[in-house]
Parts: C-alpha cells; sequence; structure tokens
C-alpha cells in the first residue's frame, strides 16, 4: 500500500516560476497549472521542478535554445526517482529514459494533448517508439473524451487509467462582468496550431474589429494587416478587459500536423468560464466542451466562408449571443470547476497507485 499522500511531480516544458510566483502573490489564476496548485488540499502532494532551479542562468539560457524540450528534464532525472508519479505532457525524452528504467517508481501519467495522433498509423520509427512508450506508462489523463475512447482502443491494458479530466479554470478569476461590450472578435493563443492565417484573411469580410493575442512570430508573416485588426501580447489584467470588451470570442484551430490536437483548451476554458459567446473550429477535442448551438457553434476546420458566415451571424444577433453567453457560463459552473477537476485528479492519481 502506497502512502496516503502520493508524492508527484509535475513537468512543464517552459519556464514556470515566474508564473507561479505571480499565482502566490495573487496576480493571476492557477489553471495554468493543470490542477497542481490545489492537490495539496486534496491529500496529494505536489510540485514541480524545471532546470532553472539546478543550473546557472547562462546554462538554462543555452538548453533552452539549443535543446528540444523533450530532452530538458534528462538531466534531472535521479530528482525524478524521488517521486511516487511523475506527470507531464511533454518530457518524451525523460520518458524514454524511463520506459528503459527497470524499476517501477515513480509511475510515469501522461498528460495527454494528442497522443492517438503522435502515434498516427504506426508506420514510422519514431511512431512506433511513441507508441510502446505510451503503453509502458502508468497512466493516462486526456482533454477529450473521444481521444480518451481512441487510447482505450490503442491500449486496452491501460483502460482503467485512462481518464478524461478537464484541468479546469477559477471561475472566480474569470467571471463575467456588466461591461460595456465593443463591436469586437477577440482570439487568443501562442500555440503553432492557431489558424490565424484563416482569421486574418476573412478579417475585411467581418462587420467588425478583430484583436488578436499571441506571440509576433505566430503572425508576422500576415503583416500587414487588414485595416480592422489588431494583434500583440497583453497583460494578464488586459487580456481580462479584452475578454470582456468583445462581443464574440474566436478559436480557430488547424490540426493539420495531428500533434496538438488538443490545443487551445486554456483559452477555451477562459472563454466559457467568462461567458463568451464563442465560435470555435470543430475538433475532436471542442466538441468535448462545446455542444453546436448550446454553448458555442462549431466551425470546420480551415473553412473560410464559414468561419466568416458563423461570426457575422453572431455580432449582428444579439439573442443568440446573449444566449450563448449564459450558456457558456453555466457550462463551467457545472462542469470546469477548478476546485472540483483537481479532486477527480487527486483520486486518479490515488487509485493508480493502489
Amino acid at each position: 500500500m502506497k502512502s496516503v499522500r502520493p508524492k508527484v511531480l509535475f513537468l512543464f516544458s517552459n519556464e514556470r516560476t515566474t508564473a507561479y510566483k505571480a499565482i502566490v502573490e495573487g496576480k493571476n489564476h492557477a489553471g495554468g497549472f493543470w490542477g497542481m496548485i490545489g492537490l495539496p488540499e486534496c491529500g496529494v502532494d505536489a510540485t514541480f521542478i524545471e532546470i532553472e532551479q539546478y543550473f546557472p542562468a547562462w546554462l538554462t539560457h543555452f538548453i533552452r535554445h539549443h535543446t528540444h524540450p523533450y530532452f530538458f528534464h534528462i538531466l534531472l532525472f535521479p530528482i525524478l526517482l524521488r517521486y511516487d508519479i511523475v506527470y507531464t505532457s511533454t518530457a518524451f525524452g525523460t520518458q524514454l529514459l524511463h520506459t528503459l528504467y527497470p524499476f517501477k517508481k515513480p509511475v510515469w501519467v501522461m498528460h495527454d494533448f494528442s497522443i492517438a495522433g503522435m502515434i498516427g498509423n504506426g508506420t514510422t520509427f519514431k511512431q512506433r517508439i511513441f507508441r510502446y512508450m505510451a503503453s509502458c506508462s502508468g497512466g493516462i489523463v486526456t482533454l477529450g473524451e473521444e481521444e480518451a475512447e481512441r487510447l482505450r482502443l490503442l491500449f486496452p491494458h491501460l483502460k482503467e487509467r485512462i481518464a478524461f479530466i478537464p484541468y479546469g479554470a477559477d471561475l472566480i478569476f474569470f467571471k463575467p462582468t456588466n461591461s460595456e461590450k465593443k463591436n469586437m472578435v477577440f482570439g487568443v493563443g501562442r500555440d503553432p496550431d492557431r489558424d490565424w492565417d484563416t482569421l486574418v484573411r476573412i478579417a475585411p469580410q467581418i462587420l467588425a474589429n478583430i484583436v488578436i493575442a499571441t506571440h509576433e512570430r505566430r503572425i508576422a508573416h500576415l503583416r500587414p494587416f487588414p485595416l480592422n485588426v489588431m494583434a500583440g501580447q497583453f497583460s494578464v489584467e488586459e487580456l481580462l478587459q479584452k475578454y470582456q470588451e468583445a462581443k464574440v470570442f474566436v478559436l480557430p484551430l488547424n490540426t493539420a500536423s495531428g500533434l496538438n490536437d488538443a490545443m487551445g483548451c486554456s483559452a477555451l476554458y477562459e472563454a466559457l468560464s467568462l461567458g463568451k459567446a464563442i465560435v470555435a473550429t470543430d475538433t475532436h477535442t471542442m466538441r468535448a466542451y462545446i455542444t453546436d448551438g448550446e454553448n458555442g457553434l462549431l466551425v470546420p476546420e480551415r473553412n473560410p466562408e464559414a468561419l466568416k458566415q458563423v461570426l457575422n451571424r453572431v455580432l449582428g444577433d444579439d439573442v443568440l449571443r446573449e444566449r450563448l453567453e449564459k450558456a457558456s457560463r453555466e457550462y463551467a459552473e457545472e462542469n470546469l470547476n477548478l476546485q472540483e477537476q483537481t479532486k477527480k485528479l487527486a483520486e486518479f492519481f490515488t487509485r493508480i497507485l493502489l
């Protein structure tokens, strides 16, 4: 029998100490830590480590700029052995080392963004290696029910160790206000699977201003923008203001790579919690949260005409927009409460150690 309080180590691909300090100081929400912040209250000791905690700044800078994120944590492998569970979505190089490690502790749990997509048809050497690694994991947490079912079929021996558990949202931090809405469409996302190309292409035909919150490198190739498009990076306070002011939240995705089918969940959770009228790309992960016509509208992937029509429809129909806004917040309250989802994650961790 394992200890009453499992020790869980989270591994993130990017630097998180700065964000963690902001949460401790009450300046940011805890949703981006996948439930880690609230796990101690649920009987699980949880923490994270990163290379910045163990190596000088010059070396960590070199590692992050010249090494793939899959391999960042190999240098910390001996430290991983102190924990009962390692929980991560990317550290695949370290996971391969763990797969070859002859002892059972720690249990490796994958936080899935697209395991089935990365396995693909299993014909390449990389796909076969990745499938073997996933099959040897101790459990998988997915961000969509369809993905969970696909993985249960791929790995029947892990059937009871695969669970769909959204990491949830801070419903107090992300709470609708009575702010006056502007004639604006707002989109958020820094990952490479955001389909900003399609959104910018149809912008001249959209009957509103469009604001995109992202890294410059994601949209630099699209400049100069149409007159009704603005893009940049915003502070947490500015992001909240843009969310509140927007009439429509748009989440355009391009999953053609097959590697990041669950991208967009963080922004989706925030928009649902803030009670936004949402227009999102119809992917299997979005379908886990959006019922088309009820708490959002789904459009076919890489379909400019459909995206244009749906955005203009919501912008021009206040009754529809307000109904979607109400349903979004209700869905978040019923299904995305951060504390409730963290409890489910704690129960999952405890169960797989039995």
